[in-house]
């Protein structure tokens, strides 16, 4: 354990200071020394905010009273915290999730993609800043190629899937 997880004698004493203002207690040199010990890993501020709302429904304090409410209190922020934004394997897992979604609303409202949509889904799409996965559209706003209004894939990747789907055709 280092010196960064005690709060110092100088801010406990001002904690038990705090206390003594609600409950009318005097701290002695012994009770600093004690609740530094046991408040180790908490900051001055958190358990201020402790002990004043615990000082509005109660007289009296521990130092357990004050390490619970600082864990409701982190716990109740890890709750509020932004999320990460989803990995790679998310990202992955969520376009499979779109693709089953998308297959069946094709299947039960009888749509069909036309030959050269389907062809060019078959595969990744070629194009360096794009490289979306088979099955999924290729992403609009690319520098190097504007994919196609009626297919929205790239026209480098209907050409990649037709000579895909000729390759499986014809094998050699």
């Amino acid at each position: 354990m280092n010196d960064q997880d005690y709060m110092s004698r100088s801010e406990v004493a001002a904690l038990l200071a705090m206390m003594a203002a609600y409950h009318r207690r005097r701290p002695g040199e012994a009770d600093v020394l004690a609740w530094q010990h046991q408040l180790r890993g908490l900051t001055l501020g958190e358990c201020q905010a402790a002990v004043a709302a615990h000082s509005a429904t109660s007289n009296e304090i521990t130092p357990a009273d004050i390490r619970e409410r600082v864990r409701r209190a982190r716990e109740r922020s890890a709750a509020r915290a932004p999320k990460p934004p989803p990995g790679p394997a998310d990202r992955s897992r969520f376009s499979a999730a779109a693709r089953r979604g998308m297959a069946e609303m094709y299947q039960r409202t009888g749509w069909t993609r036309s030959p050269e949509q389907a062809a060019a889904l078959a595969v990744v799409c070629p194009v360096a800043d794009c490289r979306a996965e088979a099955g999924v559209i290729c992403w609009p706003n690319h520098r190097t190629e504007v994919r196609q209004v009626t297919t929205r894939v790239h026209p480098s990747r209907i050409e990649a899937g037709r000579e895909a789907l000729s390759s499986k055709e014809n094998p050699a």
